[in-house]
């Protein structure tokens, strides 16, 4: 039995997002194995007191011990002073494990801890030049390079991703495992029976608007297709930046649906002509899996993960040449049987996910 304590930002549970789902998936399908003992470890401040996490948080059915300061100051001890040591409040395990990026301190007990992606280190992104980026990638390296100097084992989301924590950090390659991300099965059976909250034909934007997403080329895309006289309208899951929801209320043709809620959002990616993903820069791309799953081609970007991610099952296109998406759209609207070959590949290609094989790679690189 491999007795594994899990420090859980309970946080990114709320209204999960990429990451968000990662940490409640691998940690669900790591409590199902039976030669698995898993325990969260969390600030008691996250408790009620009688050994449960609060009820708002997601993992609420998981066992849980506790330290007793906020999160916030454990990690900045843990960062800084190398201190206290979480043997201190786990009790015997073999591993800590931590499914997302953080500084943790122990004496003995073995690390595997998991970095998404490596875009605040990058230098040749649109935003790579401001001071405020460079400051933030200043901070990246620092807590990642602390991150790779102790743990045992470093976990990642891609080859990508793995090929970037090299470059970047000098990190050994053989320390670091792929692990990957799973699809939950809501996506490969959506509920179609719920009402949606758009009745027009529609193609889907997940991940809000934001420059990493390259909202300048969603707004591009819409500008295009209203200027086609086109009636699809496109329609954007998740937390947009300030300014870009301002700018998106000069385009018709773009609705803002804000954080959309698991019950929902399998439904409304199966109903869409196609899903838009036209990031700068992604770790992994979780969207662009879960529209495959779900019976929907989806339309990506030739950069970072996203060329490994979505295989051949996808089409790959210039951001920049939003007439080409626009045109690509129009023809999946206008001739359904188009979309044919890129939904069959699509949900093919998208069964590689699921979390039960992400455990097992996880697991695999612990013994």
């Amino acid at each position: 039995m491999m007795r594994i304590t899990s420090f859980v930002h309970l946080h990114r549970t709320l209204t999960p997002t990429g990451v968000g789902v990662h940490i409640i998936e691998m940690l669900r399908e790591l409590a199902l194995r039976d030669d698995v003992s898993l325990q969260m470890l969390v600030s008691r401040y996250e408790t009620d007191g009688q050994g449960h996490v609060l009820p708002e948080y997601a993992l609420g059915e998981l066992p849980v011990v506790t330290y007793p300061m906020s999160r916030r100051i454990a990690e900045g001890c843990w960062r800084t002073l190398g201190w206290p040591n979480v043997e201190r409040f786990a009790g015997p395990s073999d591993w800590v494990y931590s499914p997302t990026e953080a500084v943790i301190a122990t004496r003995a007990l073995p690390q595997v801890l998991t970095i998404h992606d490596m875009y605040l280190m990058e230098t040749n992104l649109p935003w790579s030049g401001s001071a405020a980026s460079r400051q933030a990638g200043g901070k990246w390296k620092k807590l990642t390079s602390k991150m790779v100097k102790q743990a045992k084992r470093i976990v990642t989301v891609s080859e990508f991703t793995k090929g970037r924590i090299v470059d970047l950090l000098g990190a050994d390659p053989q320390q670091i495992s792929v692990v990957g991300n799973g699809v939950s099965q809501s996506y490969f059976e959506p509920n179609l029976d719920v009402i949606l909250p758009v009745t027009e034909p529609y193609v889907m934007v997940v991940g809000g608007l934001t420059q990493r997403k390259n909202a300048p080329a969603v707004f591009a895309v819409a500008k295009a297709l209203y200027a086609m006289d086109s009636q699809i309208q496109i329609v954007v899951a998740g937390k947009c930046s300030a300014n870009y929801t301002k700018a998106a209320q000069s385009h018709p043709n773009i609705k803002l649906l804000g954080y959309v809620d698991d019950a929902l959002l399998p439904a409304m990616m199966a109903q869409s002509i196609a899903l838009l993903f036209l990031s700068h820069y992604e770790g992994f791309g979780m969207p662009a899996v879960e529209a495959m799953a779900a019976g929907t081609p989806v339309i990506v970007s030739p950069f970072s993960s996203l060329p490994e991610i979505v295989g051949d099952a996808g089409l790959l296109m210039d951001p920049q040449d939003e007439h080409a998406i626009a045109n690509a759209l129009l023809c999946f609207a206008r001739t359904p049987s188009s979309r044919d070959d890129y939904v069959r590949k699509g949900k093919a290609w998208a069964e590689n996910y699921t979390w039960k094989h992400c455990v097992d790679r996880l697991l695999a690189c612990l013994v």
